[in-house]
């Protein structure tokens, strides 16, 4: 394993959130400053350059920020600059009565700035005709306007503090047992780098690694285009096997990664993660769950667990985030019936094949009182649910006689296809008993082949539309829209609805990151290899490839790949049976375009 020093901030630097110093350098640069009256204050960065603006001045938020796109926005606090995060366009706008709800769904965590919860860059904004508030939580404090003057002394301080400090990135090398070794020595805030196309495996434990009492976060090196992949090859026997165990103040971001539980065709994983308290019943608070860009399949049972009886009262899990992932072939994506949950946003990302619920919430908090969550589910798909058991696509229920308190959020969706869904009379999204319609907005969604039966309740619901979305191939996991489909419009920003990855015929609309955005070629692994090696290659559209290996002479010796392939990643193995030692080249072509790569065998 290499370790490194890197720039989680801020581009040109080596901030660290970490630094133990940081916190007294922000002090000074972003002190106090009692003007006449209070605002809230946003700060833009952009190209080095730090700027101040009041956010009242631009209201409507979407306004304030269209000149924000292509920037940074840093939320500042009184102390800290607490935020980096990043506008996707176009946030949405949602309205109920008496309360103006500013959603803004496009919020995405910055790569720079891995471990920041929900509580830090709360997606819901609350104001009313005076003043701005965000939603409050114990990390949240008041916003004050900052002088231009101390604007850039913290962005000197900034510069200076990047001289001192960094933060560690580990360079897990591929193969059986190394990221569960890397994970086993990992420090709080490390970042472990995983090759892009190359294999990681574990043959030994059920479980890859415990998070706890830290914060860890797994990557991709690289764009994310290309992902590694992660699997584990162990026989659960009578038990089962997970990829991860969060446990107390532990906090996991997986970002970039292709998780497999399936071995062969046969599907040894049960759980991606799940929530672990130790072996005895005990209080434990799980800081953060973070999937992006991901792609998640073959499971037996839940992507996020906290199903289990022996975690009520016991576990909550603070911060919840999927965005830009695929999830296919699993149990539940989020099933937390018996854990609390404080913050829950799923985003831009497709579940399709789920055996059971698509979410199911409940709310447990440490002591079995309940506590819900503030949830957004924003540009999501949803095709092909409840396979095994007619589930809900969505169920949140009290977990007593406490109604739920917190603000729900389903927009911008398409909801596909439910088992049964034409003998059944099971609900079909069931959201029981929240306090009100501003405590539940269904939006802009779209419908079909669902059961008849929505449990909406009192809940704010408008501009649904129930109509085939017309996917091009959803048996093979192609949801693209058809041209001049009604949905590429019906967004709340009048832009397409469902994950926007499929949207490629809308106009002005821009495909996400986990579409590689270039043709590429990786190199192969393991190099030297004996006998066999895995090439890996990525399409940003679905082109005709030829995959060829040649010897020194210039010789065709085998042709690996030839015809249509999907745009993504693709793998193929090479086995060189029959080949003397020595140095190949293979050779990737498509669309007139073409890639050489070398490569060793070592018989």
């Amino acid at each position: 394993m290499k370790m490194t020093m890197c720039t989680p901030l801020l581009p040109g630097s080596r901030l660290s959130l970490f630094s133990p110093f940081l916190p007294a350098f922000l002090f000074f640069a972003v002190a106090r400053y009692r003007g006449r009256q209070q605002r809230q204050v946003v700060f833009l960065k952009r190209n080095a350059k730090i700027a101040a603006f009041d956010i009242r001045k631009h209201f409507p938020f979407s306004r304030a920020t269209k000149t924000a796109r292509s920037g940074r926005l840093i939320l500042s606090a009184r102390t800290l600059l607490l935020n980096a995060i990043h506008l996707q366009k176009n946030p949405s706008t949602l309205f109920s009565a008496g309360v103006t709800l500013l959603l803004n769904t496009g919020l995405k965590v910055c790569p720079r700035n891995l471990f920041f919860s929900l509580q830090c860059n709360a997606t819901a904004v609350l104001t009313r005709k005076r003043g701005i508030r965000f939603l409050k939580d114990r990390f949240d404090q008041k916003r004050r306007p900052i002088m231009k003057k101390l604007l850039w002394i913290a962005a000197g301080l900034i510069a200076l503090a990047g001289l001192a400090f960094g933060q560690n990135f580990v360079d897990v090398a591929p193969g059986d047992g190394t990221l569960s070794a890397a994970l086993a020595a990992a420090n709080d805030g490390d970042v472990l780098r995983l090759i892009p196309g190359a294999e990681y495996t574990e043959s030994v434990n059920k479980t890859i690694a415990t998070v706890a009492e830290k914060r860890i976060a797994v990557v991709a090196d690289g764009d994310g285009s290309l992902k590694p992949v992660v699997k584990i090859l162990t026989d659960p026997g009578e038990g089962t096997c997970q990829f991860f165990q969060v446990g107390n103040n532990g906090s996991l971001l997986l970002m970039g990664l292709e998780l497999d539980g399936a071995v062969d065709g046969v599907t040894k994983a049960s759980y991606l993660a799940r929530c672990y308290m130790g072996e005895v019943a005990q209080p434990a608070t799980m800081k953060k769950i973070h999937l992006e860009n991901c792609l998640i399949k073959n499971l037996k049972s839940n992507v996020l667990d906290g199903a289990g009886t022996a975690l009520k009262g016991n576990v909550v899990v603070d911060t919840t985030v999927v965005n830009n992932c695929i999830v296919h072939d699993t149990g539940t994506l989020v099933h937390y019936k018996y854990v609390g949950a404080k913050y829950i946003l799923v985003s831009h990302s497709t579940m399709y094949n789920i055996t059971s619920y698509g979410i199911r919430l409940s709310g447990y908090d440490e002591s079995g009182s309940t506590v819900y969550p503030v949830m957004v589910i924003d540009h999501t798909t949803w095709y092909n649910m409840g396979l095994t058991d007619m589930r809900e696509i969505l169920l949140t229920e009290k977990a007593t006689t406490v109604p739920f308190d917190k603000p729900i959020f389903i927009t911008n969706s398409i909801f596909s296809t439910q088992t049964s869904w034409e003998t059944t009379s099971k609900t079909a999204i069931n959201i029981k008993t929240t306090l009100g319609d501003a405590m539940a907005t269904v939006a802009n969604i779209c419908m079909w082949q669902l059961r008849p039966k929505m449990a909406w309740l009192n809940h704010t619901v408008r501009d649904t539309i129930r109509m085939d979305p017309g996917f091009a191939d959803p048996a093979n996991g192609d949801f693209t829209l058809p041209a001049g489909s009604p949905l590429l419009t019906y967004g709340s920003d009048g832009g397409p609805i469902g994950d926007r990855r499929w949207a490629f015929n809308a106009s002005a609309v821009e495909r996400p990151s986990f579409q590689p955005e270039g043709f590429e070629l990786a190199q192969n692994y393991p190099n030297p290899f004996n006998p066999a090696t895995t090439i890996s290659f990525a399409l940003p559209v679905a082109q005709t490839v030829r995959l060829a290996v040649y010897d020194g002479l210039g010789r065709e010796v085998a042709l690996l790949a030839s015809g249509l392939y999907p745009a993504g990643s693709h793998r193929i193995e090479f086995a060189a049976k029959g080949l003397s030692s020595g140095l190949y080249v293979y050779k990737l072509t498509a669309a007139g375009q073409s890639r050489t790569k070398k490569m060793v065998l070592m018989q």
